[in-house]
């Protein structure tokens, strides 16, 4: 029985010639990587040396050739496949590698030092000054230049393994290309030109109807009313002036609303009207029943605090709109520690939510103890700004608090503080103390006197202050806006520091205090609604000018009012938090909010 014998199929060639191209590539640009190393590093080992100086020796600056080539030889090969001949790239780079040396030798060397040995590592090392000697001298010089070109342009045909005519062509259509490219880019450069030169002459020639129109209505006003007898001071421009200028020179937002900007100085406001308290909501009338509720909690305390053994009477009462402090009087020889350590006991005692002790008050031989009441009273604005305090109060930056625990009005100069922030989560009662400090004020100056700027990315509380005399500019919704805006403050400091400086003042009471009605410079309140959306969109650009006007502007008469609902550190950076001390704290809806 005869056995049949199988043949070995044979390995696919084609899996052979990409496996052999690969091997090739690899050893090649590895080779020409070691090669680079031993020319270019001073210490080498003995294989290293005796490389480098034979490659010097050889080829002269044709050395630095031969690793440069073999590792582009490499990466043909492995990127290559089917697009280059083995054998011809092989022998293209050997030939670019010969009339590189040969180059290197003609235009480094003189032909009678051709073999010098100074000459041979300047030049082409032996190789090129053999190429250049035999040439030479069976030609002459200028034949050298003629065989090194020849041999140079085969060597690239050879390793690109393309004809000489698509070479050609696709050089001429490179040249022509570029070519076209630079005219299209001269014709664009000169229609930029042209517009650029069109769009300034067309700002020159508004500048001069401008002042035209300018001149015309000061000869107006100068026919109209007599020459002062002594000439006010020219003003530079204002802060006004700076926000038109800037906002002209940003893009417009997506509803393309251009801020149209009230003016500050000059503007005539003839017998501005307070806005009259009737306005106002009308405080709700006190319970009736309150006393008889006072004196059965007063019963409850003494009572509870005597079954603990601790002998106190309740010697005074402060009722406030939500709090009731109990001034309690302990019996001598008892510790204030026990009454503090009973704080639970008299909440539950009283029924009531919870129940501080404040242990003593502060300048009283007494302990407080202060309640929740069990029904609670609102305090209107009305109540608060009605009084002779608030309507005597020096500044014109006085805002209404509302009334403390023993039922107190309170009140704030914004001058002093110079700059608040308030912090607060939704229904904490933020948005009702931006609302108090703006109708506040409202209430006590003049659009001559106080200026404000608003700001209002939330788009619903600021709103409504829309349109009053007041502003120096429309409420700025936009976030882009708002950043020029706050640039435009910073401009404004800066102009008034410069008056300040010619006028021999330190603060804005101080200039008005000496130049006349017409020249005195308003307060500029900037209230920004919700920071967090600010740092948002343009963190950098807004903490940066809040920082510094929280800095620098006190002494100019412009105060900010910061308030946001989420007070975390990548909203109030460590920055905005140094510079601006006063805070009005509401409810936060983490424990690390409230520390920041």
């Amino acid at each position: 029985m005869s056995t049949r014998i199988r043949k070995p199929e044979p390995v696919s060639p084609v899996v052979i010639s990409r496996r052999v191209y690969d091997i090739v590539g690899i050893v090649l640009f590895t080779l020409g990587a070691v090669v680079l190393v031993s020319l270019t590093t001073a210490e080498n080992g003995y294989l290293g040396q005796w490389l480098s100086e034979l490659l010097r020796r050889l080829a002269g600056l044709g050395a630095f050739a031969v690793p440069l080539l073999l590792m582009l030889l490499g990466t043909l090969f492995l990127i290559g496949y089917e697009r280059f001949s083995f054998t011809n790239t092989s022998w293209g780079a050997v030939l670019l590698f010969l009339t590189f040396t040969g180059w290197a030798h003609v235009l480094r060397v003189p032909f009678e030092r051709n073999f010098s040995p100074e000459s041979l590592r300047m030049g082409g090392g032996y190789i090129g000054g053999v190429i250049v000697y035999i040439v030479h001298s069976l030609l002459n010089l200028a034949a050298v230049y003629i065989v090194l070109t020849a041999l140079t342009v085969i060597a690239v045909l050879l390793i690109v393994d393309l004809p000489f005519v698509d070479i050609a062509r696709r050089t001429i259509a490179g040249w022509v290309k570029g070519f076209q490219l630079a005219q299209q880019g001269a014709r664009t450069v000169k229609e930029k030109g042209a517009a650029i030169r069109t769009a300034r002459a067309a700002r020159k020639a508004g500048k001069e109807d401008v002042k035209r129109t300018l001149a015309s209505s000061d000869n107006r006003a100068v026919a109209q009313t007599p020459a002062p007898a002594k000439e006010a001071p020219k003003r530079s421009p204002n802060l006004i002036e700076a926000v038109q200028q800037r906002l002209a020179r940003e893009p417009a937002p997506a509803e393309e609303e251009m801020m149209v900007v009230a003016p500050v100085n000059g503007e005539i406001v003839e017998e501005y009207e307070y806005p009259p308290l009737s306005l106002l909501k009308e405080p709700a009338p006190p319970p009736k029943r309150i006393q008889a509720e006072l004196s059965e909690k007063i019963r409850i305390l003494e009572q509870t605090l005597d079954e603990f053994g601790i002998g106190a009477n309740v010697v005074e009462i402060a009722h406030g709109p939500t709090v009731t402090r109990y001034e309690v009087q302990l019996a001598p020889g008892i510790k204030v520690s026990k009454i503090v350590s009973l704080a639970d006991n008299l909440a539950m005692a009283l029924a009531a939510i919870d129940v501080r002790v404040e242990a003593p008050i502060p300048g009283k031989s007494a302990i407080g103890v202060e309640v929740p009441n069990d029904n609670p009273r609102i305090v209107t604005l009305r109540e608060v700004i009605d009084t002779d305090e608030f309507r005597n109060a020096p500044s014109l930056l006085t805002f209404a608090l509302g009334k403390d625990v023993g039922n107190e009005n309170r009140y704030a100069d914004l001058a002093k503080m110079p700059h608040l922030l308030i912090g607060g989560a939704t229904n904490s009662g933020k948005s009702m103390c931006l609302n108090t400090l703006i109708a506040s004020i409202l209430y006590r100056a003049t659009p001559r006197e106080v200026k404000f700027i608003m700001i209002d990315p939330k788009r619903v509380e600021l709103s409504l202050f829309d349109g009053i005399p007041h502003l120096m500019c429309p409420v700025v919704k936009d976030v882009k806006q708002a950043a020029g805006i706050l640039r435009a403050a910073i401009k404004e400091m800066e102009r008034r520091y410069d008056l300040f400086s010619r006028t021999g003042v330190r603060n804005i009471d101080g200039y008005n205090s000496r130049v006349g009605e017409e020249e005195k410079l308003p307060y500029v309140v900037i209230v920004v609604d919700e920071l967090a959306d600010l740092m948002m969109q343009a963190a950098a650009e807004v903490e940066t000018s809040i920082c510094r006007l929280a800095q620098l502007a006190r002494a100019t008469g412009i105060h900010l009012v910061i308030a946001t609902q989420r007070p975390s550190v990548d909203v109030i950076t460590g920055t905005i938090k140094a510079n601006i001390s006063s805070r009005i704290a509401f409810a936060v809806s983490s424990q690390v909010d409230s520390r920041t």
